[in-house]
């Protein structure tokens, strides 16, 4: 099809399942619309469809606001330094 992506053909033809208390992060570069940065966005969209949660670290791209409109929380990555060197 024109226009979508392999990933969310795919998740369109799942079954349906209640998601319900599922949390998926995700981390990426970007949000760029690549191979990556679609896919990611449409399984956030997929997932927050079904009722689970997304979250997306990430740096920008011109996918965030897609990512944010379809339910998905994101974090900027790579990590502020104060929260790298607090994690080791």
């Amino acid at each position: 099809m024109p226009g979508t992506s392999p990933s969310r053909d795919l998740i369109l033809r799942s079954e349906d399942t209640d998601l319900q208390g599922v949390c998926v992060l995700q981390i990426l570069d970007d949000l760029e619309p690549h191979g990556v940065g679609r896919s990611a966005v449409d399984v956030a969209k997929a997932l927050v469809q079904k009722g689970g949660r997304s979250v997306i670290a990430s740096g920008t791209g011109s996918l965030l606001a897609e990512a944010l409109v379809g339910g998905s929380l994101h974090e900027p990555y790579p990590c502020p330094a104060p929260i790298r060197s607090a994690c080791g």
